[in-house]
């Protein structure tokens, strides 16, 4: 194997000069060892669970379809499970494909739970248990969610308080619930705490947020 004896290092393969100091070189080249370490390419199963779960989904669903049609009657809760089935998988895709962007995949699956979580409701005979309750709780706690992420990630602002926004903005979702809702006061606050969450980051981080704006909207 060749060697430079100005940086102390062995070298693979056939080389000319020392590829760090550019100096001679002595020995024999090693014709059969390759010049670069080869490195392993790790395996990642996530694809193939993916896709087998979304074959199993498919598969309950037809099912579920087929019984539907022979056995009328409880269509109500065969609709329910099949919707928390596809739900389940779709946070499952979320986690897959987002799972480097840790602030995104939180806010998606909170959001799949409150679907899955009023589907529940509606189809158990809309108490309003989830409108009145849960989903008002849910949209604070989901901005609260995003920022400690952005905060123990060590993020900058500007990187994070889009998501808060976002989170208030479907908090408005809720107006179009309040004729199922039947006490509506939690729904109002929530989105009360939301819209002054907004007009804080507008008025004491406005650079921020006109900063993440320009990079994501490239303004």
């Amino acid at each position: 194997m060749q060697y430079c004896s100005k940086c102390n290092i062995k070298i693979a393969g056939n080389k000319k000069s020392c590829p760090l100091c550019e100096g001679e070189i002595a020995g024999t080249p090693d014709l059969e060892a390759a010049a670069f370490p080869v490195i392993r390419v790790k395996k990642s199963y996530g694809s193939a669970m993916l896709k087998i779960a979304g074959f199993i989904a498919l598969i309950y669903c037809v099912v579920m379809c087929i019984l539907m049609v022979t056995l009328p009657g409880r269509q109500g809760w065969a609709w329910l499970s099949m919707g928390i089935v596809l739900l389940v998988w779709t946070a499952m895709a979320i986690t897959r494909y987002y799972r480097y962007h840790v602030i995104f995949m939180v806010s998606m699956e909170i959001i799949v739970f409150m679907i899955i979580l009023y589907i529940i409701d509606k189809n158990s005979g809309m108490h309003g248990w989830s409108v009145t309750w849960l989903i008002p709780i849910l949209f604070p706690v989901m901005a609260a969610v995003q920022i400690c992420i952005g905060k123990m990630s060590k993020m900058y602002l500007e990187e994070y308080v889009i998501h808060p926004l976002l989170a208030a903005v479907l908090s408005l979702i809720q107006i179009l619930l309040l004729r199922e809702n039947p006490f509506p006061l939690p729904a109002l606050i929530s989105m009360a705490f939301m819209a002054v969450m907004t007009l804080a980051v507008f008025i004491f981080r406005f650079r921020d947020l006109q900063q993440a704006l320009s990079e994501r909207l490239h303004m």
